[in-house]
């Protein structure tokens, strides 16, 4: 989840006392994320008697065993193919079902096997899946060796791996980073080895270091200089402590930018303990006087999300109503007055932006406060979005820009002024091309978007420039084969897992992550596709719309039941944010 820094993270508390032990082995030396570990051990060999296409089978499913230089991977070469295989760079994972068809030569002591699959991504360099969809095709060739035995002779440059035995040797893991004003900590998912697991806290610090991935390298930046590293291995020290000795730290380096640093380094460490953290620099302590760390010490504070004093609205018949008891809210959003096709309540509740119909076919965006009459900003369309808002500047403060997408095409962000709401367009010719725009959500840390175009599921990077101006970059697609039909999307939570309505029957609902590795459908019982809109917020119910009426579910499992203050079939619900 996102982390608010609170200001009291920049003030000084009492050394910890106590220690509590991480919930993992001894450490060892820390991984090669790359490589795997340095040691060389005994590696089984291939079972004998197999073919040449299953020699290549055995060889693609234990490149997912990164350790020893993929030693279970080149267990299935011959000695001279050992030497020439390049398994460094990103790793390809692929569909479960590949195909590995040989062909004879050289009187059948040589095969040419080739591997076809499905390409659903690529874990880069720094270790960040990105998602894709492509058919792949790779030529190995395998020689049968003077014992008989098969064994490859010569694979391509790269490692291509099965998504099960991905999962099986790698785990996702929150990496975080600063949003630009360094006022919120966002989470930067990349996958780890996970063998051994007392090797994970090291493997940790060291993509943290590495800096944001490539998706979110413009719209993130660390604390951390660059140049820094371990000067030592990150270990467990003999009271549980995790040790983090960092070295090239910049010797006037202020207090508040060290405990940036520690919010960074604790934050991303939390996925896998909850005890000590010691963070030192050169062999010292990192912030004088305070050298051991806990979590729940930075004073930080999740995500604002909506408070359950907040239950969401519902847009239907023209007005505005509270999903609590279906009453319609004050105010002329509440009496109908403007009409409202689509609408949008900020995170803290005390404003309201709504789409309002006019009378001559047009929409217009009204700003202002929940419950009073809202100022119309200098915005005319013929559609627009439901309005998404930015997170607010700082902790209680209203938040003070919405976005919306203008006739399917243009992205609009429109903050107040002291001229009143003014709008302003967004840079997103990355998304040309990609088809009309019918939904697009921020994430609630505010450095990402969720995009429906042209009925596929599209995330990118908010970044602002130095000059003020705000691009959607680094857009990349995700579930592309799965996802044809999108028609709504929201966040789950902060900027991990999105949910997704379509109009695809066997798949109305899904839960995406936001890399694109994870696809998970809702159970489509009690739906009728399509789907018209969705929303979600942390630690409440999921509701959808279809042509009947407002839907909702607490879990992925269970089957929908009937919202209880549905308004008409062609409501929309959604929560604040």
């Amino acid at each position: 989840m996102r982390l608010r820094l609170a200001l009291a993270l920049l003030a000084f508390v009492a050394v910890l006392a106590g220690c509590s032990a991480i919930p993992t082995e001894t450490l060892p030396q820390p991984a090669n994320i790359g490589s795997g570990q340095d040691s060389q051990v005994s590696v089984a060999q291939p079972p004998a008697g197999l073919s040449a296409p299953d020699i290549v089978r055995g060889f693609v499913n234990s490149s997912a065993d990164s350790s020893n230089f993929y030693a279970a991977a080149q267990a299935y070469l011959t000695g001279s193919a050992r030497s020439t295989w390049n398994y460094r760079g990103s790793i390809t994972v692929i569909a479960d079902n590949f195909s590995t068809i040989g062909e004879f030569t050289k009187d059948n002591k040589q095969e040419t096997v080739t591997l076809r699959a499905q390409e659903l991504g690529v874990l880069d360099g720094n270790n960040a899946f990105q998602a894709d969809s492509t058919p792949i095709e790779r030529t190995l060739r395998v020689n049968q060796q003077s014992d008989g035995q098969w064994r490859i002779s010569y694979s391509p440059d790269g490692v291509v791996v099965p998504i099960t035995m991905f999962q099986q040797y790698y785990r996702p893991v929150p990496v975080y980073f600063f949003d630009p004003g360094f006022s919120e900590l966002v989470p930067d998912l990349r996958w780890a080895t996970n063998d051994p697991a007392s090797g994970m806290p090291a493997r940790i610090v060291d993509l943290l270091l590495d800096g944001p991935s490539s998706a979110v390298q413009s719209a993130l930046q660390s604390a951390i200089p660059g140049g820094v590293m371990p000067k030592t291995n990150v270990t467990e020290a003999d009271d549980g402590a995790i040790v983090v000795n960092l070295e090239n730290l910049p010797s006037e380096e202020p207090n508040h930018t060290k405990m940036l640093i520690v919010a960074q380094i604790v934050s991303s460490l939390h996925a896998i303990t909850d005890g000590v953290v010691r963070i030192q620099d050169e062999g010292v302590a990192l912030v004088p006087g305070h050298l051991d760390w806990r979590y729940s010490e930075l004073a930080v504070s999740s995500v604002p999300s909506p408070s359950a004093n907040l239950p969401g609205l519902e847009v239907a018949r023209g007005r505005v109503f509270s999903l609590k008891d279906g009453s319609p809210i004050s105010g002329p959003a509440g009496t109908g007055s403007y009409d409202a096709v689509t609408a949008a309540q900020s995170v803290d509740g005390t404003e309201l932006a709504v789409v309002a119909q006019r009378a001559d076919g047009s929409v217009e965006l009204r700003v202002g406060k929940f419950g009073s009459a809202a100022d119309g900003v200098d915005l005319s369309a013929h559609t627009m979005t439901r309005p998404t808002w930015a997170p607010a500047d700082a902790t209680g403060d209203p938040s003070r820009e919405v976005w919306t997408v203008t006739d399917q095409q243009q992205v609009v962000r429109v903050d107040t002024t002291l001229a009143g709401w003014q709008a302003t367009p967004v840079d997103s010719s990355e998304l040309a091309g990609d088809g009309p725009i019918t939904d697009l959500r921020l994430s609630r840390d505010g450095t990402r978007v969720a995009v429906i175009a042209g009925g596929h599921l599209y995330v990118g990077a908010v970044v602002t420039s130095e000059q003020g101006s705000v691009a959607i970059k680094q857009v990349s697609e995700l579930q592309a084969d799965a996802i044809t039909s999108a028609t709504s999307v929201d966040w789950l939570d902060q900027n991990d897992d999105l949910v997704v309505g379509t109009s695809q029957p066997r798949m109305p609902v899904a839960r995406v992550s936001v890399d694109g590795f994870k696809l998970e459908q809702y159970a489509p019982a009690n739906l009728t596709a399509p789907v018209t809109s969705v929303t979600g917020a942390p630690n409440r119910p999921v509701i959808v719309a279809d042509a009947t009426g407002l839907w909702q579910t607490s879990d992925i499992t269970e089957v929908w039941q009937p919202q209880a203050h549905s308004q008409s079939p062609d409501a929309i619900a959604f929560y604040p944010g």
